[in-house]
């Protein structure tokens, strides 16, 4: 698949997705778009960069640690000075150090391995979704009226338009 949405939803508006269902090319079938964690083939080829970052920064899941894996990475170290203050350092030279950067050390870690939290998306309880989307239709209706306020304070009261009645002419 492109690189195109999995459905048509708005990128800025967190609430598009709420309660919306997609057809899932891999199961053949409907299905709730915030359903997508929990199949076992999440993260599937078929959902874009863009769904997959709506569905991490949506606010209807929640990111749950699941456990730590362990990873290799380029050597780095780690200086403990005197003070106890920790320094980051990409490259030294372990048999020819240099006498200035360990000045004030007093111990060296090496580290090789970092530990990477491997994130489960679970979808919240339906009382804070739909407290959730409550929210953000309230926080919308409010933000066209903060702007449409006169700088004076006055309000305007709602004009009606006058209802014009056409007569048949025969």
């Amino acid at each position: 698949m492109t690189n195109d949405k999995i459905f048509d939803y708005a990128e800025d508006d967190p609430a598009s997705i709420y309660n919306r269902s997609f057809y899932c090319p891999v199961y053949n079938r409907y299905a709730p778009f915030l359903a997508c964690p929990r199949c076992p083939r999440f993260p599937c080829p078929e959902l874009s960069a863009t769904d997959r970052r709506m569905l991490f920064t949506s606010p209807f899941l929640t990111r749950v640690v699941i456990g730590l894996h362990p990873q290799r990475r380029k050597k780095m170290y780690i200086l403990k000075k005197l003070d106890g203050s920790l320094h980051m350092v990409d490259d030294l030279d372990e048999k020819n150090p240099d006498q200035d950067l360990l000045k004030d050390v007093e111990e060296v870690y090496p580290v090789t391995k970092v530990l990477v939290p491997q994130l489960k998306l679970v979808p919240k309880t339906k009382e804070e979704r739909r407290q959730i989307k409550q929210d953000l239709d309230n926080a919308r209706e409010d933000a066209p009226e903060a702007t449409a306020q006169e700088p004076s304070g006055e309000t305007e009261e709602k004009k009606t338009p006058k209802s014009r009645t056409k007569t048949k002419q025969s």
